[in-house]
């Protein structure tokens, strides 16, 4: 799972946003991780792995080109943030809480302007 993009090293918290990914996806990227790399990631539950009885896990991303793309943050990432992944996920679960706020404003401003 080679980057696109490659992550600043300076930390961009603003630019983290939480991702579903499913079993598939998670396998099919560690496959390609170097050995020592991980990608972190949590269950629904918030388990460190996930649990055999669930196909969902949470994957911590970075998005760029103004939000329209995202690669998934590795090991490396985090520790040249000086970030642990629940740090990450915190940043991001209230980044994802900032944009559906805005957009709740957008819907409620574009339903007053229809009225």
């Amino acid at each position: 799972m080679s980057s696109v993009v490659e992550i600043p090293k300076t930390p961009d918290l603003a630019s983290l946003l939480p991702q579903l990914w499913n079993r598939e996806r998670i396998a099919a990227a560690q496959r390609t991780l170097p050995p020592g790399i991980a990608l972190p990631l949590c269950s629904i539950n918030g388990d460190e792995d996930l649990p055999a009885d669930e196909d969902v896990a949470v994957v911590v991303c970075y998005t760029y080109n103004q939000g329209q793309s995202q690669t998934a943050m590795l090991s490396p990432d985090l520790v040249a943030w000086g970030l642990t992944f629940v740090e990450a996920l915190r940043a991001a679960m209230t980044n994802l809480k900032e944009k559906n706020k805005l957009v709740l404003v957008m819907a409620a401003s574009l339903l007053c302007n229809l009225t």
